[in-house]
């Protein structure tokens, strides 16, 4: 379905919301979270490992002033030195459903989500990112996968999500939190609200929105969604997609009216 915005500024701006994946005949299943003390409410790094050379722990707010938790009362942080990882390492056979079958079979996904922000220090200041690692039962890495590094030092939290697909013979994932030091001696990188699931399949497709507020251009989708990329396209005859190239913030993009046609996707994997 298209939808069509018409006034004096925009003279086309259009809204295509497109599904790019094929369903398979199994039944479908996710988890939940599967991340232990994902947020650090433990109020420690209970059930996280600490490694590099930053020493991360938690914080109620006080090591930089103006950053809080994103929600609750804890989250975590870089601390201080040059790096430092947080990681947990999660049993996949058995938990909450997972089968042998499903990984075997190359059906599963791992749903990935957190929130990152960090001291204003200029560009890059202090940023971090995930990294998740693909064992097999001998504990050796089949793959990994990293998030890019997330820089929002403007006061506000950054939310990042994505999907990836398990590689056939995984039996653990290991989920890595990395905080990185840009500037200064402290590392003001913070994350928080970390989430791990696995589902048999990439989700539903959702549903793409478009306002025109205060001659802004505000295209959405639910930030509870993940693994979909924003793309546009001058020219749908043309059949040429691109990723969008502006700032995304809570699966929210803000844009300025164009000139003339504009199309919006949503493109899975």
């Amino acid at each position: 379905m298209t939808t069509r915005i018409t006034n004096q500024l925009v003279k086309t701006l259009c809204l295509v919301c497109l599904v790019h994946f094929v369903q398979t005949a199994h039944a479908q299943f996710a988890t939940t979270n599967l991340l232990l003390n994902p947020g650090a409410e433990a109020g420690s790094t209970t059930n996280w490992f600490i490694g590099g050379v930053s020493n991360p722990s938690v914080d109620n707010g006080s090591f930089d002033s103006g950053i809080s938790p994103h929600s609750g009362s804890y989250d975590f942080y870089g601390h201080t030195g040059a790096f430092g990882t947080l990681s947990q390492t999660i049993f996949l056979p058995g938990n909450q459903g997972i089968t042998t079958a499903n990984i075997d079979a190359g059906l599963l996904f791992a749903n990935v989500s957190f929130w990152e922000q960090g001291l204003n220090q200029g560009t890059p200041s202090d940023d971090a990112c995930i990294v998740l690692s693909f064992l097999d039962s001998n504990t050796n890495v089949i793959s990994t996968n990293s998030t890019p590094f997330i820089d929002s030092h403007n006061l506000t939290w950054s939310n990042y999500s994505s999907q990836y697909a398990i590689p056939v013979g995984t039996r653990l994932i290991t989920y890595t939190m990395y905080f990185f030091r840009n500037a200064g001696s402290d590392n003001d990188s913070f994350i928080d609200d970390n989430i791990l699931t696995v589902s048999t399949s990439p989700p539903a497709a959702p549903v793409l929105s478009i306002v025109y507020v205060a001659n802004q251009v505000i295209v959405s989708w639910s930030p509870l969604v993940t693994g979909w990329t924003l793309q546009t396209n001058n020219n749908l005859a043309s059949g040429t997609w691109g990723n969008y190239a502006g700032p995304i913030v809570n699966n929210t993009a803000t844009n300025s009216p164009p000139v003339g046609n504009l199309f919006f996707r949503l493109m899975h994997p």
